[in-house]
């Protein structure tokens, strides 16, 4: 008996749900067909943002492969200096020893 005196409320909660569903489809539509504007906006101008950030790390890596060079460069003439100022030293105790 509860059941049947709460189906007139049930159709009145179901069809005002239904209108205001059927309400707010036109009123969102224009919104989201503006967010989607606003997305295409957004990734037409990230693109030349990628392009440059992709470049930017294009000369990061030769930059860094530079760097390696450069470093085994440095490597080489500080190992030569050091050998340099060994034979150096030797020869001033050398000369220390004559005199």
């Amino acid at each position: 008996m509860g059941i049947i005196f709460m189906l007139p409320f049930l159709f009145i909660f179901l069809i005002k749900t239904e209108k205001l569903r059927e309400d707010d489809s036109p009123r969102k539509e224009p919104a989201k067909r503006l967010k989607m504007e606003e997305r295409e906006q957004v990734k037409q101008g990230q693109e030349p943002l990628m392009e440059m950030m992709n470049q930017l790390m294009e000369e990061m890596k030769q930059l860094r492969e530079e760097n390696r060079g450069i470093k085994k460069e440095l490597q080489t003439i500080n190992g030569i200096l050091e050998r340099e100022r060994e034979e150096w030293q030797e020869k001033e105790k050398l000369r220390r020893k004559n005199q």
